[in-house]
Formats: structure tokens, sequence, C-alpha cells
């Protein structure tokens, strides 16, 4: 019926034929000549989107969508012409796919309907460049995104049954985890994630990776830091950022109500959590709420335990915090007993030291730290810590031979790095300075310079005893009794 409108009588009909006939061959060896790309099969290819869902829903397969500029994009024209245009490519792809072209072109005019539809579906996948294919189920699910492939049909049909296999794959671990429960589920559902290209499961997929954070809350997969890791970091950022400008900016009470509120579902690693809470308890004791402080600082040394270091630090800051409140005692009893009760106990040993030694009990201050010198023997800095400590409290009591005897268990060890060994050297030039002992004091400085090795080293340790020419010389006589 159409052709006879257009057409009302055989003679013109036949005349258009033959005019057309000629039109198409000259046109066709023009084509040819200047190497242009034919049309594709159009009929393979359906605009309607509605209609190619319900298709694929009868028939099994999936969707796969075009969208292109046909009439301005060279990348989409040339992918017509090398791949879709051919009987390789359409036949083989209409095994899997119902194939949807969304075409935006700049001169030709489609109808505002299907510039809707074309538009709304490149929305949805947030098409933002030409020619983009995405490869969809039949329950409007992408599992795939992929551009132009300047590669032939073949190489874009095996790429295609990659990807559905990828599908494949992940249908079945879904399946798997239906019937699955708790961290099983979780790992069936990675599974079936990881055969999908990580973008896709990052924009398309977060109901399923809300599933396995709900799954798997502690991380005991390992896959909240799989999946987690950047949000968690940029979230973590967020809420430590926040605390720290709550903390400057609003009333001590408020900020403490903020920081309590914002720890709660950050899932803070711990030396995140440990600072949070360093705020807070820099708030408690603003406030001078004494026994919240000390509790807090009790629930961080315990959530701490496997580190024996910052769990001692705790405790000494605890001590120090009661010391400070003139409750020495109470200070001295806390940091005793949690000697006695952890075997890692240096810290907390050369804490009790100083305390007895901000007391004037330099007795029990000497007892403390040869305690720590023990502890510490394995260990040359905090070895070399604890002797100047010692040291100290003996030069405090009168008796600066025997700090230098002490001192000598570092200065002439040579099993102790020589940085360390110029170290006590140096502290033993100031105890001997102030002890009037001059040229003991410079023998102790070249010894300390001869033994470090690198130049800058020994330029940073120059201008240390410069220093100490500076407030010493002329001050002490040469002729002191102890210096002959």
């Amino acid at each position: 019926m159409l052709q006879n409108r257009r057409y009302p009588n055989r003679r013109v009909w036949k005349k258009s034929i033959l005019i057309l006939f000629v039109l198409t061959t000259s046109l066709s060896l023009t084509v040819s000549s200047q190497g242009f790309a034919v049309k594709p099969d159009e009929t393979a290819w359906t605009t309607n989107v509605v209609a190619a869902l319900a298709s694929a829903r009868a028939d099994g397969k999936d969707l796969l969508l075009l969208y292109t500029g046909s009439d301005w994009c060279p990348p989409c024209m040339k992918l017509e012409e090398q791949v879709l245009s051919k009987a390789e490519f359409t036949t083989a792809a209409a095994e899997n796919f119902v194939l949807v072209k969304f075409d935006f072109p700049q001169k030709t005019e489609l109808s505002p309907e299907l510039v809707a539809q074309n538009q709304h579906w490149s929305d949805r996948f947030g098409i933002d460049g030409f020619p983009t294919i995405v490869l969809i189920d039949k329950n409007e699910k992408p599992y795939a995104i992929t551009g132009f492939k300047d590669e032939g049909p073949e190489v874009f049909v095996q790429l295609l049954n990659e990807l559905v296999a990828a599908r494949i794959k992940r249908d079945v671990a879904f399946e798997k985890a239906r019937i699955a429960e708790g961290l099983e589920r979780a790992k069936l559902l990675d599974e079936g994630l990881s055969a999908l290209d990580a973008n896709i499961v990052q924009v398309y997929y977060s109901d399923t990776l809300d599933e396995i954070d709900v799954l798997d809350p502690n991380d005991e997969t390992g896959l909240r830091t799989k999946y987690f890791a950047q949000r968690d970091r940029e979230m973590r950022q967020a809420v430590m950022s926040n605390i720290a400008m709550v903390a400057r900016l609003r009333k001590p009470e408020e900020a403490i109500e903020f920081i309590d509120a914002s720890i709660v579902d950050a899932r803070l690693p711990l030396e995140l959590w440990l600072i949070a809470h360093q705020t807070k308890l820099r708030l408690l004791r603003k406030l001078d709420r004494v026994e919240e402080a000390n509790a807090l600082i009790d629930i961080m040394a315990t959530a701490v335990d496997a580190e024996p270091e910052t769990r001692q630090r705790l405790i000494n800051n605890k001590a120090y915090y009661l010391a400070s409140l003139g409750r020495t005692d109470e200070a001295l009893q806390v940091l005793e007993q949690q000697i006695r009760t952890q075997p890692a106990n240096l810290l907390m040993t050369i804490a009790v030291g100083d305390l007895h030694d901000s007391l004037g009990q330099n007795e029990k201050a000497i007892a403390a730290y040869d305690r720590a010198i023990v502890v510490s023997a394995a260990q040359p800095e905090s070895l070399l810590e604890v002797i100047q400590a010692k040291a100290d409290v003996l030069v405090e009591m009168g008796k600066v031979d025997e700090a230098l005897i002490t001192l000598e268990r570092i200065t002439e060890d040579a099993g102790i790095p020589a940085r360390l060994r110029a170290q006590g050297l140096m502290h033993k030039s100031l105890m001997l300075r102030e002890a009037g002992r001059r040229r003991g004091a410079i023998l102790a400085e070249n010894r300390a310079v001869e033994l470090l090795e690198t130049t800058e080293e020994k330029v940073e340790i120059q201008k240390l005893i410069d220093q100490f020419h500076r407030k010493f010389d002329g001050a002490a006589s040469d002729e002191s009794p102890e210096d002959k």
C-alpha cells in the first residue's frame, strides 16, 4: 500500500527504479574509489530499547548498547566500517545479544521521543564519550563497558565472548551465594564481583558491596579492605579533620560529645582511634575531669595491648598526669602495678625512676634506673637514656666520679654504635664542665668528634661543643683539684 501511494502508476515506478539504479551504481563507484565505509546492516540493530528488553528476556539474551555519533564522530564511523557493519560481527553478536543503538547525530534530526530515550539511557550510565558500548544482562545490570577497538570484527567478537564468560562466572557465584550465609556468602559474592572490572563493580554493584560490608563488618575475610579502602580512607580523613576543628572551635563539653558520636561508626584504624581519643583526653583534662581522663587512658591501654611500647607510653601518661596533680604516690602505684603484670616494662621502669627523681628520692630513683639498665641491655638507644638519667641523679647526690664511671658503660663499649657513644661523651663533657674540669671535658669532646664518621655528624656535634665553650669557658678554673 505504501509503495502504491508513493508511485501511483507503473510507468512512474519503472522510471524511478531506473533512475535509482543509475544513481546507486554511480554512488557505489564513487564510494568505492574514495574508500568510504559501507553503511552497517541496520536490520541487526534496534533503536527501541523497550522492545529490545522484552526480546532479551524472552530469548534469554543480554543487551549490547551502542552509544554513537553516526554522522560526526570519526571513531564511531570507523567502528561501524571495520566492525559493526560486518556480517561476521552482527551474526556472532546476535547469538548472545540484542543490539541496541543510541544515536546522537548532529546533522540528522531524530524524533523527540527517540532523543529523550537516548538521553535517558546515556544519563543512566554516565556516557561521556563516543563510541561507547555497554553490556547489560536481561535484568538491566551492566557488567562491561568498552569502546572503539581498531582490530576487526573477529577480535571484537572474541572480546564480547570473554565478557559474556565473565558475566556467567558472576552469575554462577551469585547463585551459590543465594543459599549461603555469613562469611561464606560474602566470599561467594566477592567471587562473582571479581570476574568483573573493578570500576564497574564500584559504580554499579554498590548494593552487593554493602551486603559484603554487613556480612563481614570486622574484615575477617579482608574484603572490606579490598572494596572499601579508598572510601574508608576518605571518610576517616573527614572524621579526623572534623574532630580537630570541633576540638579547637567548640566548647570542650560539646567537642567531647562530638568525638564520641564520630568514633562510633567511623571504623578508625588503631592509630587514628588513638589520636581521636588523645584529643578527647586533652579536653577531659582541660575540664579537670580527672577520673574520666584516667579511665579513658585505661581503655586506650587495653586497646593497644598487643603493642607494648604504646601501652607503656599511655600508662606513663596517666602516671605523669597524676603526678602533675600532686598525686605522685598514686602515680607510682599505677606504674609499679603495671610493671608487675607486664613482661615488657622498660618505659614504665624509667618513669618510676623519673618520678622518684622529681621527688628528690635519689636512692629509689637509682634503684629504678638500675632495673631499667638490665631490661635495656639489648637496646642501645634506651640504654643510653637510662644511663644518662642515672648519672644525672648521681651528680645531684655529689657523686660525680661515680656518675662518670656509669657513663663509661656506654662511652667505652665498642659494641655500642659510634653515634650513641659520642652522645654519651658529650653528656660526660657537660658534667665535667659543670664540675669545673675543663681539660677532661675537652678530651671527651675531641673523642666524640673522632668517633663520628660523617661530615654532617661532625658538624652537628661541633655546634654543640661551641655552645659549651661559650657557656663554660672562663667559668671554671683548670686548677680544680679534681682535674689534676
